[in-house]
């Protein structure tokens, strides 16, 4: 797929959008209620109460010892956090109030009295300054880049991909099938850190199904067997109530609202991923497959089919005002989004439907004006219920990889945003850029920034980048084989999802993904994961070429074909040569012995196709 042209960055003319822009009003306007009832109290309420008053003004400024004002603010900032990574939308106003009660039988010092309200002016006075000073220098910053991106090269054409899974391909994608394929009820081989931020459960299967369901679009879309399986048996993980519980909690102290549901209501972490796992494995097989027929269900608590979740998500994009949707309870990122827009836009192109339309144009309009900033850098996420924004975060990591889904719904946004990041390294090492921790397991590794970053780079069509990036993670985590799978020490399976995907992908894959494949000539409907691994299964001029690695090699091995002309004669060439005769039901059985990597091709006999 070519490149598309980088778009420019529009004219700025405020540091925040007008949706942003309106939150932050009411936030101040609401800190200003508040900041007069406390000057109010310190004139006119009895003195005991000006320990109090001070401590509305901010957290912990009611108390007289300066360790205790330390704590104070330190602990809300702990709350803030906990806030963040939570949703838990009560616990920093519960720290705030109970610290300026904790101080009403303080007594601050008159200087202390005086003090604390005219810095919190002073610094509220040099904010705005420095907002002015921002927005000047942000201005400047969008001239210089889009100047740049005026005249940058396009990148150069990426070479042809691989025509079949490799050896080493196959050894790293079994650890990914390892995985999908065991007993649908356990999670050997998952890890178990938290359920609510990036190391969560529910994120490993849903990487795992993409990394899935891009290797089949890529190399075997003609092959159902254990590819077809294993996504079957992650979409029944992800319904696994220890993977989507967490929302009861979040959805309680976030929303308040008492409702299990992870589907219906401002939960795109869940919703959203779920609906781009079915759609991304619906696109990529060649075979037939009704993805309107899958069910979402949580027993009693909630049942989907996939149009069910597409709509309810498409209503809430409808009436969201920054054109994004909360991920935790009340916090927007822009990565959530992407992927869920492209979760929509890759149904909406299956089924004909218009949920793309109705939500393309307020989604990118909000992505625009609320979350890229001002120097024109993604935004990681930010408040819906405040508007203000996290400081940079993330660091290379977090401003390149948007740009994998961002490609399959505004490519030239995507090309545009890449060139921001490779404009902002100055040459500088991927590995000063990436910063060191491992966001699928929360180790000190950069093999998730190092993969991430690849994976977007293939995408965009960068392979300059994606080779440094790669050899880099080989040099930093080496690469270990056992028993025939690889896998790499200090790398979360995030990580190593991620490295299956760069090394399969070419550029614009996912993009390529947002149209189904088109299912013509025979595939493969049944192999055995335990004998035979399938580097290529791939239809062409109303045939199947084939390309296949024995686990077992010298071993009987079987193959079923479906698709294939009912009672016609079909032809094997290449490594190996033969007949098939279909039977009434246009299906065949090879049985045949592997010692080595095997490539031929199955097409049908001269004059036998109707």
């Amino acid at each position: 797929m070519p490149n598309a042209d980088p778009s420019l960055f529009p004219k700025l003319t405020h540091l925040h959008g007008p949706q942003t822009r309106r939150l932050l009003r009411r936030s101040v306007a609401i800190y200003v209620v508040l900041y007069g009832i406390a000057v109010a109290l310190l004139l006119l309420a009895p003195a005991t109460w000006a320990g109090f008053a001070l401590g509305l003004m901010a957290p912990g400024a009611g108390f007289a010892a300066g360790w205790s004002m330390l704590a104070g603010g330190a602990l809300f900032g702990v709350a803030l956090l906990i806030w963040f990574a939570t949703g838990n939308v009560l616990l920093p106003p519960m720290v705030w109030l109970g610290a300026a009660w904790l101080a009403v039988e303080n007594t601050p010092s008159p200087s202390q009295k005086s003090t604390v309200p005219v810095l919190i002016i002073l610094g509220f006075a040099a904010l705005w300054l420095w907002q002015h000073h921002a927005l000047y220098r942000a201005k400047n910053h969008r001239l210089r880049l889009n100047a740049h991106l005026a005249v940058c090269p396009a990148l150069p054409a990426p070479p042809p991909s691989a025509d079949a899974l490799s050896p080493a391909d196959l050894a790293r994608l079994r650890l990914l099938l390892d995985r999908a394929l065991q007993p649908v009820e356990t999670f050997n081989g998952f890890e178990h850190r938290d359920p609510f931020q990036t190391a969560a459960l529910r994120y490993q299967v849903n990487f795992v199904a993409f990394a899935l369901a891009l290797v089949q679009a890529q190399y075997a879309p003609a092959c159902k067997g254990y590819l077809h399986q294993a996504q079957d048996n992650l979409l029944i993980k992800i319904q696994n109530p220890k993977v989507w519980r967490y929302w009861a909690w979040e959805n309680l102290w976030g929303n308040l609202r008492h409702d299990p549901d992870p589907i219906r209501q401002g939960n795109i972490m869940y919703a959203g991923f779920v609906a781009a796992q079915i759609a991304l494995r619906a696109n990529a097989c060649g075979y037939p497959f009704d993805a309107t027929q899958v069910q979402v269900s949580g027993g009693q608590s909630f049942a989907y089919s996939q149009p069910q979740i597409i709509e309810t998500l498409t209503r809430q994009y409808e009436t969201s005002r920054l054109g994004l949707l909360p991920c935790e309870p009340n916090w927007v990122y822009p990565l959530c989004n992407l992927i869920t827009a492209a979760a929509i836009r890759a149904h909406a192109n299956r089924h004909g439907t218009q949920h793309w339309a109705r939500i393309s144009g307020c989604l990118r309009a909000g992505l625009e004006a609320e979350f890229i900033g001002a120097g024109g850098t993604f935004l990681a996420f930010r408040s819906s219920l405040t508007g203000i924004v996290a400081p940079a975060v993330g660091g290379a990591l977090m401003q390149g990889y948007p740009c994998v889904y961002l490609n399959a719904v505004a490519p030239d946004m995507a090309q545009r945003q890449w060139q921001t990041l490779r404009f902002a390294r100055q040459g500088r090492d991927w590995r000063r850029a990436i910063w060191r921790l491992d966001v699928g397991n929360y180790g000190l590794s950069r093999a998730a920034g190092y993969t991430g970053l690849a994976l977007a780079a293939r995408e965009i069509g960068d392979e300059a980048a994606a080779a440094d990036l790669l050899a880099l993670l080989e040099a930093d985590c080496p690469e270990v084989i056992a028993a025939g799978v690889a896998h790499r020490e200090s790398a979360s399976l995030w990580a190593l999802a991620h490295e299956v995907m760069a090394r399969a992908h070419r550029a614009g894959g996912l993009a390529a993904l947002m149209q189904p494949q088109v299912g013509a000539g025979p595939y493969i409907e049944a192999v055995d994961y335990a004998e035979t691994l399938v580097a290529k299964a791939r239809n062409t001029a109303g045939g199947l070429e084939i390309v296949l690695d024995p686990r077992q090699p010298g071993q009987s091995q079987s193959l079923v074909f479906a698709r294939l002309h009912p009672n016609h004669t079909y032809l094997l060439r290449g490594d190996i040569n033969g007949r098939l005769i279909a039977d009434a039901q246009g299906k065949a059985a090879l049985q045949l012995v592997l010692s080595q990597r095997t490539a031929f091709v199955l097409y049908p006999e001269e004059g036998e196709t109707p």
